[in-house]
C-alpha cells in the first residue's frame, strides 16, 4: 500500500503502526548490548510536486537542525539502496529529549544513518539507529535490513 517492503530480523519486534509519518519499526532486543538497542524505520511522505532527491536531502537536513538541538553530520553522501539512487546521512546526536526514533529509550550518544530516496510519488527515509558504541554491533543486522527494503 506505501509501495515498500522490509523485512527485519527474526529476533527484533516490529511495530506496524508507530505515529506520525513511520509507516513501520523495529527494535532489536534489548538483552543483546548492555546500553540498548538499536532502532530501524521506515518513514513515508507525500512527494511535493516535482520534488528533486537533492531538495528532500537539504530540507531533511534542515529539519535535523531544527530537531536536534545537538548533532553532528559526519557524511552526506550519493548511493544506492533498492536499486535507487538515494542519499546518506550519518550523523551522532546526544539531544535525548528530541529523540523521535526510540521514544527517548537511547541514553548514551546515539549514531542515526539516514537513507533518503524517492519512488512512487512519495520520498521514503530508512533510518537506522543505535548507541554509538554499539552501532557497528548492529552492523551485520543493519545490512540484513537495507538489503531487504525494496520498493513496489
Amino acid at each position: 500500500m506505501l509501495g515498500f517492503k522490509i523485512q527485519f530480523p527474526d529476533t527484533w519486534s516490529v511495530d506496524e503502526a508507530p505515529k506520525d509519518n513511520v509507516a513501520t519499526r523495529g527494535i532489536s532486543s534489548s538483552e543483546v548490548h548492555a546500553k540498548g538497542y538499536a532502532v530501524a524505520q521506515v518513514e513515508v511522505f507525500p512527494l511535493k510536486d516535482r520534488m528533486e532527491l537533492e531538495e528532500v536531502v537539504y530540507e531533511a537536513v534542515k529539519d535535523i537542525a531544527k530537531v536536534f538541538k545537538n548533532y553532528k553530520i559526519l557524511e552526506k553522501v550519493e548511493c544506492e539502496i533498492a536499486n535507487t539512487r538515494a542519499f546518506r546521512v550519518t550523523f551522532f546526536t546526544n539531544d535525548f529529549e528530541s529523540m523521535p526514533l526510540c521514544d527517548g529509550k537511547l541514553k548514551h550518544p546515539v549514531k542515526i544513518v539516514a537513507y533518503f530516496l524517492i519512488g512512487n510519488k512519495r520520498s521514503y527515509l530508512l533510518t537506522t539507529s543505535a548507541n554509538k558504541e554499539d552501532y557497528c554491533n548492529y552492523s551485520d543486522e543493519f545490512k540484513s535490513i537495507e538489503n531487504s527494503f525494496e520498493l513496489n
